[in-house]
């Protein structure tokens, strides 16, 4: 996680039809990212990870996830 003044940046496994709290996929806790932060009023901006990047799990639930933090 890297935090700015502006922002947030993740990478993290994330599913729009998860729980925003989260739940377990064999080792690994998914969100809906974008649920959880919107509550907040906050901007998400979600990047899939492609498969030639990081295979695996990566490539089917990881993102790269920005929240903007003054909703620019």
């Amino acid at each position: 996680m890297r935090v700015s003044r502006n922002g947030i940046i993740l990478v993290e496994f994330d599913d729009d039809k998860g729980d925003p709290l989260g739940s377990k996929i064999e080792s690994n806790w998914i969100r809906d990212y974008r649920a959880l932060f919107e509550k907040y009023s906050l901007k998400v901006h979600k990047r899939a990870i492609r498969n030639d990047i990081w295979p695996g799990k990566w490539a089917e639930f990881g993102k790269i996830i920005t929240v903007y933090l003054n909703n620019q």
